[in-house]
């Protein structure tokens, strides 16, 4: 009995032991026979090149690297493109439990993948040229769009062709909707369109509505057709084939007056009285009685016709009356007049200028208000605040003039106005702060010609320099250049523009602080992440002056916050008919 006692316990681990050894065993030999893991994206090939032409041993000439690098580029812009694509259908089946968990890993594992890319090819820019990692994305997106470009003017002799033989073939028999001849927004509603007729039949002309029997005497001229009114846009020109319109019930029912000559004045009047109350009825949407016309001595009888068994809806309302409401105000969305979109203006220097780059700020911004608000460059490279405010001047708009007005005017500078001296961008810390107060008062004061009391200013403290990588990069240049930047005198900018906006009680977006913050939380203090030159901000330094500016938006101007903004014109969905949407 005892020894039984030991041997069940021990049989059970041993068991357990082999189903476990057993199980492992098999899952690895599994694993080993899976097949790999497909990537997200094809093989890099321009890649691959750029990174054999630095390999070489004489290095080839700088053009063609260059080119190479900018080869490469545009085959990151058209990944870009098509993750962009790809990521909204993710999301959609994410959220419905269409797809599995490892599909969206591996997207978000592609993304990041990307990004490092982008931050590679921009720090290989830099190196050709100070500064050419801010554009060369945006030379590269256009040299991918003009290929595209070209590739569909290859196309256009292959689409003709194809298009001559579907006309050729002939217009099949089926019904089909009857296109509108004019389509102009005061033509697209959401009333369906009428079938066409077979081909090779008559289209039978509806029903005029009469008010006098058969023994009423005809007139006698030949009705023609009948005039289009004014209002009517979207009415096509009468054909000489088609057969005349019937004539409209109240104008049917004088004719008939005027041609008869057995009814009474008060009968003539009865009779136009009835036409126009049948004719309200109709529009009205109520069923019109048949009215009869009376026989000699007596009255006249209406013989109502059976009401339809259908239910009333509401109208949906026509794109032309969405289209009525698009504009700001009265001027702006009358009929001789334009529709102005609002703007957010960003004004400030080369940080300001290469914003738009992929996921720069301005970029980003921009996508978070389309169709809300138009988000304009205004950045102007190597400029102070002296030679800004003498270009502000030129393109500000005038409190007089019709032009769209600016919502939320961002001012950012600071960056060359710290600059030591003796550089002629070198301006002095009281002047710096004079300055700004004199760009604002160009928009606040009511005295001032460019007065816009709606405008919400929002002042941008200059990012942290990194001195050592700026000036090494200034003494390899040919002349060599003395260092222009210290990161404690820019701090004194970057204060300086706090202070001013607290004076001024405007909002103020503090990018010093929060790069010099994460830096030193993540990074130990060094900003080569956030800086791709000592001076200018990577997208990773631009995803940070985001994510602050979005802060101050959220937290002081939730009013312009792109989600309590409505889009401008109608949804796509608008201009569908009824049987059209899905």
């Amino acid at each position: 009995m005892r020894a039984l006692s030991i041997l069940a316990p021990l049989s059970y681990i041993g068991f357990l032991v082999s189903s476990l050894w057993l199980f492992s065993k098999i899952y690895r030999r599994r694993q080993a026979n899976k097949p790999p893991v497909e990537p997200w994206f094809p093989h890099h090939k321009s890649r691959d090149i750029y990174v054999s032409l630095l390999s070489l041993d004489p290095p080839p000439p700088r053009p063609i690297l260059v080119a190479a690098l900018l080869r490469r580029a545009m085959d990151d812009v058209k990944l870009i493109w098509s993750i962009r694509d790809a990521k909204t259908s993710l999301t959609t089946l994410l959220q419905r439990g269409q797809i599995g968990d490892d599909l969206w890993e591996r997207f978000l594992l592609a993304e990041k993948e990307l990004e490092a890319e982008i931050v590679e090819v921009v720090g290989e820019a830099n190196t050709f040229e100070p500064g050419y990692g801010q554009k060369i994305f945006n030379i590269a997106s256009d040299m991918v769009s003009h290929e595209r470009w070209k590739e569909v003017y290859k196309d256009i002799g292959k689409k003709r062709e194809e298009e001559n033989a579907k006309l050729a073939s002939g217009i099949p028999s089926a019904a089909v909707l009857a296109p509108n001849p004019y389509l102009t927004p005061s033509s697209l509603t959401l009333a369906p369109s009428n079938p066409l007729p077979a081909a090779g039949t008559t289209p039978t002309p509806p029903a005029a509505s009469t008010l006098v029997d058969a023994s009423t005497p005809a007139p006698t001229s030949t009705p023609g057709p009948a005039p289009i009114e004014k209002t009517d846009l979207t009415s096509p020109p009468p054909s000489r084939d088609t057969t005349p319109a019937p004539k409209p019930v109240l104008a049917g029912a004088e004719e008939a007056v005027a041609h008869s000559g057995e009814t009474t004045p008060r009968q003539a009047k009865q009779q136009v009285n009835g036409a126009g109350a049948a004719k309200e009825e109709q529009v009205n949407g109520a069923p019109s009685p048949t009215v009869t016309p009376p026989a000699a001595g007596g009255t006249p009888k209406s013989t109502p016709k059976p009401t339809p068994n259908k239910k009333k809806g509401k109208r949906k309302p026509a794109v032309k009356e969405k289209l009525s409401q698009v504009g700001p105000g009265d001027e702006a969305s009358s009929a001789d007049h334009s529709v102005l979109m609002d703007q957010i203006i960003m004004f400030g220097d080369s940080i300001t200028q290469g914003a738009w780059v992929p996921a720069g700020t301005g970029a980003t911004i921009s996508h978070a208000y389309q169709r809300k608000l138009d988000v304009i460059n205004r950045g102007f490279s190597g400029y102070n605040t002296v030679w800004g405010l003498e270009v502000l001047k030129q393109w500000l708009p005038r409190k007089h003039e019709r032009l769209p007005k600016i919502r939320i005017f961002f001012v950012w500078f600071g960056a060359n106005d710290a600059c030591l001296p003796p550089s002629p961008q070198a301006v002095t810390l009281e002047e710096f702060k004079k300055n700004l107060n004199t760009i604002m008062d160009h928009v606040r004061s009511p005295a001032s010609p460019h007065y816009s009391p709606s405008t919400q200013i929002v002042l941008i403290t200059p990012p942290p320099v990194d001195a050592d990588i700026r000036n090494a990069e200034l003494a390899s240049r040919d002349p060599p250049r003395v260092p222009d930047r210290d990161r404690k005198h820019t701090q004194a900018f970057a204060e300086a523009v706090k202070e001013v906006a607290r004076e001024a009680m405007v909002p103020s977006v503090d990018v010093w602080t929060k790069i010099t913050a994460t830096a030193e939380q993540h990074d130990g203090g060094k900003l080569d992440r956030y800086l791709s030159d000592g001076l200018h901000l990577t997208a990773e330094g631009y995803r940070l002056v985001t994510e602050e500016l979005a802060e101050v938006i959220i937290r002081q101007l939730p009013h312009l916050h792109w989600d309590r903004l409505e889009q401008r014109f109608p949804h796509w969905a608008d201009f569908l008919t009824p049987e059209q949407r899905f």
